[in-house]
């Protein structure tokens, strides 16, 4: 007896860490799970957006009618083995969620097998659970998952859901599979694909706005929902994928232009404190460039998760004037707290108003001018440099790939 009883214990450990029953199991009844404690309190702010962007894939699988998947984007639909993958789910939730529910998403092959599961991976997935979700949200959920190196299929598919104990929630409507679980993205898979490069050679129209974002950090003013986004930022040399995403938002008005950063960082590391120091750049940092013609003078802004600035006017290349002054207003929040290695992090936020009369002389006349955004993501044994348009070699200076940017009124 007590040999069965542990039998039964290991089958359903297994069970669990796979995200729900296997595959081939019969259907479980829908039970109701007890709520065995009050719920944390997690601000589900961060995982918020008013509304869906236009370019989603839609999937409208409808769980249980509590929870309905929206849909879902991709940074790319063909990739190589350990390239990241990185998709962007939307959730609206329909109607309170009882129980202790929790994410899964399987990675399937071409014969229908699941090679890999991820169980609540990610920001979102680890912090805010569906039983926390409140009616009418949509929530904006980010997986990055590699590619597995040892990925032998010509195809990988994304396949999601909620599970909790040995039950899956049920999916009455939508493109689901006999497993209850959402069928997402299909991304074909080669080793000849190259990683993506970033190249700006169209136009970025920033929009105008009559009130200012405040900045205080938060990046969360309504304002910023219509702002220009850049978020496809990859290796600098190597054009791939990086660990950690970035995305910057752009906006501008009479005085000044803005920048909004949110940066996804399990280390938030910099020792830097003073102003204009040259080596902001070596640690944690966003580092703008804005060249206000085709050739000649550009000005350059670093700033790292303590709001420490270094601004530099280049009359030509790499030669720097340090003592000329910005003026720009910088301020930053942190989800995790900075240089400090104990604790786990995950976010660093920036909002910048740089004046426009100090970097832009004239603009507001022609509105149109060159630059590039960098993203420094240092680590305890790594650090990663990421850029907007990539120079692809070692050179944020590099001036032929900065893009073209235009002040749209």
């Amino acid at each position: 007896m007590f040999r069965i009883f542990l039998i039964c214990i290991c089958a359903s450990a297994a069970i669990v860490a796979c995200g729900g029953p296997p595959d081939d199991a019969q259907p479980e009844k829908k039970i109701q799970l007890e709520k065995k404690a009050a719920l944390p309190q997690v601000d589900g702010s961060p995982f918020l957006v008013k509304s869906l962007p236009a370019d989603i894939k839609r999937l409208d699988a409808n769980f249980d009618n509590k929870a309905l998947l929206v849909g879902y984007s991709i940074n790319t639909d063909t990739a190589a083995p350990g390239q990241m993958l990185v998709v962007t789910w939307y959730w609206k939730s329909l109607k309170p969620i009882s129980g202790q529910w929790e994410y899964f998403t399987h990675l399937i092959d071409e014969d229908g097998d699941m090679m890999k599961s991820v169980n609540s991976q990610g920001d979102m997935r680890s912090k805010y659970k569906p039983q926390m979700w409140k009616t009418g949200e949509i929530i904006r959920d980010i997986e990055r998952i590699p590619v597995p190196d040892d990925w032998k299929s010509g195809t990988l598919e994304f396949r999601t859901g909620l599970w909790a104990g040995p039950t899956r929630m049920p999916i009455v409507k939508g493109p689901v599979d006999d497993s209850s679980r959402a069928r997402g993205p299909l991304v074909t898979i080669s080793a000849n694909v190259p990683h993506p490069i970033a190249r700006s050679n169209a136009a970025i129209e920033i929009p105008y706005v009559e009130k200012a974002p405040i900045i205080d950090g938060r990046v969360n003013d309504a304002q910023w929902e219509s702002a220009a986004v850049l978020s496809r930022f990859v290796d600098t040399v190597t054009g791939r994928i990086t660990r950690a995403s970035t995305e910057l938002k752009l906006l501008w008005d009479s005085k000044n232009l803005y920048v909004a950063m949110t940066a996804e960082d399990q280390e938030l590391l910099s020792p830097y404190t003073d102003s204009d120091s040259p080596d902001i750049w070596k640690a944690d940092a966003l580092d703008i460039f804005l060249q206000p013609s085709e050739t000649g003078p550009y000005f350059e802004l670093q700033a790292n998760p303590d709001g420490i600035i270094y601004d530099a006017y280049y009359a030509s290349y790499r030669k720097a004037d340090a003592t000329w002054n910005s003026k720009a207003k910088v301020a930053t929040s942190t989800t995790g707290t900075l240089n400090d290695t104990a604790e786990t992090d995950t976010h660093w936020y920036l909002e910048a108003a740089i004046p426009i009369a100090e970097i832009l002389p004239g603009q507001l006349e022609n509105r149109s001018f060159k630059g590039n955004f960098f993203r420094i993501d240092k680590m305890t044994d790594v650090t990663e440099y990421s850029g907007w348009s990539a120079p692809m070699r070692g050179d944020f200076h590099a001036q032929d790939r900065f893009g073209k940017l235009v002040l749209k009124k």
